[in-house]
């Protein structure tokens, strides 16, 4: 029997409220841990990027939150419904599992399709953007910070520039690059320049040094080279991050990205496969065994990155999926505590990412094909459900 219209629109909108709620305080943290790893593990430890770059983390963020909120929504809004004894009344009036499900697959399509699209659309938009930003960034705040007198944190390591005198007629510290209080190398020079070059498109900064009349020092045995004229050069994307994780990996880059990693492991796979066949034909064992370590690595990063192209299907997917396993989990809850409901939803969905954990795992092993280990999470946690509802309603 379907659900009467006013009832199926009341329990939309009590799923719809808490569906907002839960998807407000999902972004709020997953929008701080990123920007932390921006700040931390990036070393870009200045406000002004960290606020320039902030808002086009909203796609990824939302991608990831989408699932969640969706979830901890079902099971805060069924929760309360049969903690009020709703549920049961349905039940009495002869109302199944499948009249309560509709609303609930209708919120977990509408917000499947919006993480899909955010995911073909939203992310690449975001990281050519934030390239864009980084390259001028880098530009604008490189040519500030080479100056003499400067101090350069990278992490770990220190590089601390001096002023040179051209009056004096020794030799000064010029640059020293530290760990800790170990020196690691020392360069003593007369003069020197600094030249920012832009290798590829989208800020990839380099600082080329040139030190003129330099004695370089390693630091390690003492041991001293003099040089005429010295390049050195310091990376500034590695060195300070390279901005937020967009696009930099599989599993932060689009859909259409990966498909296009896809085409081009298959490429580069048919290139070495006829390398290997000529390497036979000609009796080269050495070759031979070389070609197919190629074959196998170029195999096994294909295998990931397709193992990504079908998590961009199966997270749309888990949202349909996690909003019904809401609906089975708040039923059997039966309480209108909002901390309580969250807290299990983030449960489930912990319990949820390990087991994608699983399928990339499985996946990368070979134990199992790509799409099978993406949509393992969602396979379990639907035949989960759909045991947990018929087991209430068969009571």
């Amino acid at each position: 029997m379907r659900l009467p219209g006013r009832i199926a629109r009341y329990a939309a909108a009590e799923m719809l409220r808490a569906f907002v709620f839960a998807l407000a305080v999902f972004t709020a943290l997953l929008f701080l841990a990123l920007l932390t790893q921006l700040c931390v593990k990036r070393n870009a430890l200045f406000a002004g990027l960290v606020l320039r770059f902030a808002p086009y983390l909203l796609p990824r963020v939302l991608f990831l939150a989408l699932p969640m909120a969706v979830l901890t929504g079902a099971i805060m809004a069924f929760g309360r419904l049969a903690a009020d004894g709703e549920v049961t009344a349905l039940r009495a009036c002869g109302l199944g599992p499948l009249s309560l499900a509709m609303p609930a697959a209708a919120l977990g399509l509408a917000a499947g399709a919006l993480a899909l699209a955010l995911n073909v659309w939203g992310t690449d938009l975001a990281a050519e953007r934030v390239r864009s930003l980084q390259g001028g960034w880098f530009r604008h705040y490189g040519e500030k910070l080479f100056r003499p007198g400067e101090t350069i944190p990278l992490g770990r390591v220190t590089v601390v520039l001096h002023p040179v005198d051209p009056k004096t007629g020794h030799r000064d510290v010029v640059l020293r690059i530290k760990r800790g209080e170990e020196v690691l190398l020392k360069v003593m020079a007369r003069n020197y320049k600094v030249r920012l070059e832009s290798r590829e498109e989208g800020g990839h900064l380099v600082a080329h040094f040139t030190f003129f009349d330099a004695v370089v020092d390693w630091g390690d045995d003492g041991h001293a080279e003099v040089e005429d004229r010295l390049v050195y050069e310091i990376d500034l994307p590695k060195l300070y991050g390279r901005g937020p994780p967009l696009g930099d990996r599989p599993s932060t880059s689009s859909l259409p990205m990966n498909l296009a990693r896809c085409r081009d492991f298959d490429t580069r796979m048919e290139a070495e496969t006829h390398l290997l066949d000529a390497a036979r034909a000609a009796g080269d064992a050495d070759a031979e065994a070389r070609h197919l370590d190629r074959l196998d690595y170029l195999l096994r990063k294909r295998t990931q990155v397709e193992f990504h192209v079908h998590m961009a299907f199966a997270t749309a997917a888990g949202c349909l999926v996690l909003a019904i396993a809401g609906l089975a989990i708040g039923i059997h809850v039966r309480h209108a505590n909002r901390l309580l409901g969250f807290s299990l939803g983030v449960c489930v969905v912990l319990l949820f990412y390990l087991l994608m954990v699983l399928g990339n795992l499985l996946s990368s092993g070979g134990c199992v094909p790509p799409w099978a280990g993406a949509h393992l999470p969602n396979l379990i946690v639907a035949a989960a459900s759909a045991w947990a509802l018929r087991r209430f309603y068969g009571a």
